[in-house]
């Protein structure tokens, strides 16, 4: 106990850790709720969660408590940190450009409570894929006119210096349709991956029908 830094007292947003716990790849401790819950967190999380800017919490404060460890309170987090922290290696194509998201999602009751019915025809349509949130118009703020839920794959090729989008993908597809280049030679010209460059060529993405 004489090697771990003493946190009792220490207070990490909503938390105050009032006692050791146990240690385990780590100390963790006991930490009481501005609401009066009672939970253990790790020294390492509550200290990194203070220098990234969240406020711990046993997860008060969410529509329902156990969203806490959801995928959908993971992709608001992330939403907010791409925004938020200039640590992050992704900040460059948001928050360093000015990017930022609704006011009132500031809070994730409210993100929820927009996004859930969107959110959940996505999962329900694609039960196999991971969905990432994603920008309609990248030059615009993240707001409910101006998401949706995309399959993770696809918006992990959708990097500021080449956003794919309707036209781009035309322009691919009407390229591959000349037979001047390659699957492998769109790929390599587009900066995007030849699995997604494919499924760009066979409309199985960023396709409309008369588009």
């Amino acid at each position: 106990m004489s090697k771990l830094k003493d946190l009792i007292g220490h207070k990490f947003g909503k938390l105050t850790v009032i006692e050791y716990s146990h240690s385990n790849n780590g100390a963790f401790w006991v930490c009481e709720c501005e609401c009066g819950n009672i939970v253990i967190r790790s020294g390492g999380v509550l200290q990194k969660s203070k220098k990234d800017g969240f406020e711990s919490s046993c997860g008060c404060g969410t529509v329902i408590h156990g969203m806490i460890n959801s995928l959908l309170y993971n992709i608001w987090i992330n939403m907010k940190q791409r925004c938020n922290n200039p640590n992050r290696k992704d900040y460059q194509w948001y928050g360093a450009k000015g990017i930022s998201y609704d006011p009132s999602w500031e809070k994730f009751d409210n993100f929820y409570a927009d996004v859930k019915n969107q959110y959940e025809d996505f999962c329900n349509k694609n039960l196999d894929i991971i969905p990432s949130l994603d920008r309609k118009d990248y030059t615009k703020n993240y707001e409910l006119s101006n998401i949706h839920f995309i399959p993770y794959e696809e918006q992990n090729h959708n990097k500021s210096s080449n956003k794919v989008n309707y036209e781009l993908a035309n322009e691919i597809r009407e390229d591959y349709a000349t037979g001047n280049y390659t699957k492998v030679e769109l790929s390599k010209k587009y900066n995007l991956s030849e699995s997604f460059t494919g499924k760009i060529i066979n409309k199985k993405v960023w396709y409309k029908e008369n588009s």
